[in-house]
Formats: structure tokens, sequence, C-alpha cells
């Protein structure tokens, strides 16, 4: 019974959909590519979509337990690229709801192609969640009434997004691409945030001690934070914040 009802909700959201023909990842003549990514390849786009997942994920849901099981995510992407459907196979709903409600905010995609026409595309794949463990979450813990935000974040509706792409795009394009050793890369990035809005104290924990070393120089430059409060006051405050970045 409770098969039955996966698949008719399965085949009532697809349904939805246009009635063009729906087709995998693996067939398409053309593969569905992020925009942002500067090369238009397969590869790039794949780790968008689990950096994506990875940057904005609430680790405070995961317990040691969960943290070593692999998950397997679904997604379709209509023929004018945006993703209308998902879902995450985990035994903790919780989990999957996470995971698939972070799915349905990715980016517009271009459209997948099969004999020369935009199609509906479906795309399987799988994550481990004990890469998410080993980060901790994106905000400090400390005791204060208003976080500290970058200036352009001021007014957003997602603070925790918001402040994930403003240091993915501050810090990416600023990092000596000749240290990097693979194509990809992660850290934990722990910083003070003064009362005047500066980083003037960071420390940088991945693989390499050099590229290490680049991004706390790059952290310290930002200027342009607005500070933490606490009882009407500006206070210092420690931020933590799981980094992840790749070549493209």
């Amino acid at each position: 019974m409770k098969i039955t009802a996966i698949l008719f909700l399965f085949f009532f959201q697809i349904s939805t959909l246009s009635s063009q023909e729906m087709i995998s990842w693996q067939e398409l003549d053309t593969k569905p590519i992020i925009d942002s990514c500067k090369r238009k390849t397969e590869d790039c786009t794949l780790k968008k979509i689990k950096v994506h997942i990875q940057q904005n994920f609430n680790t405070n849901i995961l317990s040691d337990t969960i943290a070593k099981l692999p998950i397997s995510a679904k997604i379709i992407i209509d023929s004018f690229g945006v993703v209308k459907w998902s879902r995450s196979l985990t035994d903790n709903k919780e989990i999957s709801s996470e995971i698939e409600n972070l799915i349905m905010t990715l980016p517009k995609f271009t459209a997948g192609i099969k004999n020369g026409h935009p199609v509906n595309t479906i795309l399987d794949f799988k994550m481990d969640l004990n890469n998410f463990k080993k980060f901790p979450s994106a905000l400090s813990t400390k005791d204060y009434d208003v976080p500290p935000l970058p200036k352009k974040c001021k007014t957003t509706e997602t603070p925790k997004k918001c402040i994930s792409e403003y240091f993915a795009n501050y810090i990416l394009p600023r990092v000596n691409t000749s240290l990097l050793k693979e194509e990809s890369f992660s850290a934990s990035l722990s910083f003070v945030i003064s009362e005047n809005g500066e980083i003037n104290i960071a420390k940088c924990v991945g693989k390499d001690d050099k590229l290490n070393r680049n991004i706390e120089n790059i952290i310290t430059k930002i200027k342009d934070f607005i500070p933490a409060q606490k009882d009407g006051k500006n206070v210092a405050v420690t931020y933590h914040l799981p980094f992840f970045g790749y070549t493209n």
C-alpha cells in the first residue's frame, strides 16, 4: 500500500509537466547545464548540484549513525531548464525533505536536448552524507540578538543561503589556482567578525596548508560586514562556515 501511494504521487506530479517525452540523463544528446558553469560540461553541472546541497544543508539534523549512510536523489528538469520535481531516498524523512527543498532552489539549467528538441530530463545521482558531517554548521552558536551579515544580505529572507553565496563569490575568484592540486576542494573556515564588521582573525582547515593560508589571507580582506548585535550594542563573534570549491 505504501509503495502504491508513492508511485501514484510520482505519476501525478510528472503528469503535470509538459506532454513532451521524458528522457533519462544518459540518453540525452545534450545534457542540461547550470547557467553559471563557465565550461559547459556535464561534470561541472553535477559538481554544482552537489556543492549547492553541501553548502546549504542543515548539518544539525544529522546524527553520527545517519551520517554514514549514502543518499540517492532524483531530479526532473523540464524542457525550459527549470527543476520541477525532486525526490531523495533516505530512511530519514527530515533529511529527505531538506535535500528535496534544496534541490528545488537550484538555479536554472539549459534544456536537455534529444533529436534536436528540448525535452524533460530525469537525473539520478548519489551523495555521501558523511561529507556533510565533517564541517560545523554555518552559523555560530554564540548568543547574540542580531547575527553578522554582509551588507548585501541585509534584507534577504534567506540569510544562510545569501552568506554561503557571498563567500563563494568572494573567495573563489581570488584563490591562487596554481595551488590547486585537484578539481575540487573543501575546507572548514573559522573567523572572527569584529565590532566594526571587519574580519581580522581567520583559520582555514583543509588538505593543503598553502591553499589554507591563501584562503585565510583572502578572508581577512573582507571589510563590508554588518556586525552582530547583543543588547543593542555591536559585538565581536566567531563564525564557522563549511566551504566547497571546484574548478570548471
